[in-house]
């Protein structure tokens, strides 16, 4: 099955800011990337490394002022994953504490919460995964 992904991600930053970064997928086993791109303006310098789960991340400081990221990519995957349409919400005060590791703030963010404070103004974030 092809999907299609695209996030872009667009800040106002008041002062430079340090950014983590985990928005590159990779090929493997189950998945292969066909095609990428991956953005950021103004250009920072980009340290990237592999943690330890084999996520490719991005470490950056990024200058005060208008800022983008941009990543998008067309990603094959097995036909035969499972996968769970439909499956009921869980709250994340459920979850054993072991499951927690995979709800880091790069990966699990309710956009938009008055609880969560960005170092900048947020003005607008664009996430969209489709099939094609």
């Amino acid at each position: 099955m092809w999907l299609r992904i695209r996030c872009e991600l667009r800040f106002d930053l008041p002062q430079e800011t340090p950014f983590l970064l985990m928005l590159r997928p990779r090929s493997g086993r189950y998945q292969w990337v066909a095609r990428e791109a991956y953005t950021v303006e103004p250009t920072p310098s980009i340290e990237e490394f592999t943690d330890p789960f084999g996520n490719l991340v991005q470490r950056l400081v990024a200058p005060a002022g208008p800022f983008a990221i941009r990543s998008s990519a067309d990603v094959l995957t097995r036909a035969d994953l499972r996968s769970s349409p439909g499956a009921a919400f869980v709250p994340v005060q459920v979850p054993r504490p072991t499951a927690l590791t995979y709800l880091l703030p790069s990966r699990y963010r309710p956009s938009r919460s008055s609880s969560w404070r960005s170092p900048g103004r947020w003005w607008a974030t664009r996430a969209r995964a489709t099939t094609r």
